[in-house]
């Protein structure tokens, strides 16, 4: 009786946006959003990254998958659409190199995408700030010959490597945050970096604070460029690689790789 009623519910609901403007409904989905944004800030104001992330994944906050891994890192790692696209530039990337490189994953999370592209790199280090994640992932890849470590970004040492893939990470970050990963990746020769930006002109880089949303997300109609103020990645090159559009964020997944040295 009660699956029916929601159903029927739903149903109702679905028939009076019918009559609802558009514009409407676009400030009333704007209103939630700023509203659990700001529950969000308030809930991980004053702590630190690993208990951040820890309490995103427990709380399922990226989503949860019903045939998948114990956690999720949202959609933008599990819809084909942006992850098909992603591993084959990433794999022709990686096999352009002609050995197969070293690689280290920051901020692997559930490694539904890591896992794609270790056939191309020879070893593989993935690094994720939740400790259950980890953990989860060593279980579940046992047979995947990759080495998973718990590690703050943020605040700890980067493992040694030729590439570092970061994909939407860093837009999780605040700048201050950021900017103490920046001066690090220049112990790579490569820098595979993936960001959600506005698919329109942007001012990049403006400030939030360290959490579940992305600035696209906030409304705040900005992205990361590392290349530009206040971060400055001194890069020799750098070439995007893909993009696919995100509806959710009314931005695009862009997927740049930078030369370092």
């Amino acid at each position: 009786m009660i699956d029916v009623g929601f159903a029927v519910t739903r149903k109702i609901r679905q028939f009076i946006k019918r009559f609802i403007p558009r514009s409407a409904l676009e400030v009333r989905r704007r209103w939630l959003l700023d509203r659990a944004v700001r529950r969000a800030d308030r809930m991980f104001a004053g702590k630190a990254a690993p208990d951040i992330f820890s309490e995103i994944y427990r709380k399922g906050l990226w989503g949860r998958l019903t045939d998948g891994p114990q956690f999720c890192s949202g959609h933008g790692s599990h819809m084909a659409k942006h992850v098909e696209p992603y591993v084959k530039a990433t794999s022709e990337f990686l096999s352009s190199l002609g050995a197969k490189p070293d690689v280290v994953d920051l901020g692997c999370g559930d490694f539904n995408v890591g896992s794609r592209l270790r056939p191309f790199c020879a070893k593989y280090v993935a690094c994720d700030v939740a400790a259950a994640v980890v953990e989860a992932n060593r279980q579940r890849f046992a047979d995947a010959d990759v080495e998973f470590r718990q590690l703050d970004i943020i605040e700890g040492e980067l493992p040694p490597g030729e590439v570092v893939l970061i994909r939407q990470v860093l837009q999780h970050l605040s700048n201050a945050d950021i900017q103490k990963i920046v001066g690090k990746l220049y112990n790579y020769r490569f820098l595979v970096l993936t960001e959600v930006v506005p698919a329109v002109e942007f001012i990049p880089n403006m400030d939030q604070p360290t959490g579940v949303s992305s600035r696209m997300a906030r409304g705040l109609m900005s992205g990361i460029v590392l290349t530009a103020s206040p971060f400055l990645l001194k890069a020799k090159n750098e070439r995007v690689l893909c993009v696919s559009y995100d509806e959710d964020s009314l931005g695009s997944l862009v997927t740049t790789v930078y030369e370092l040295k």
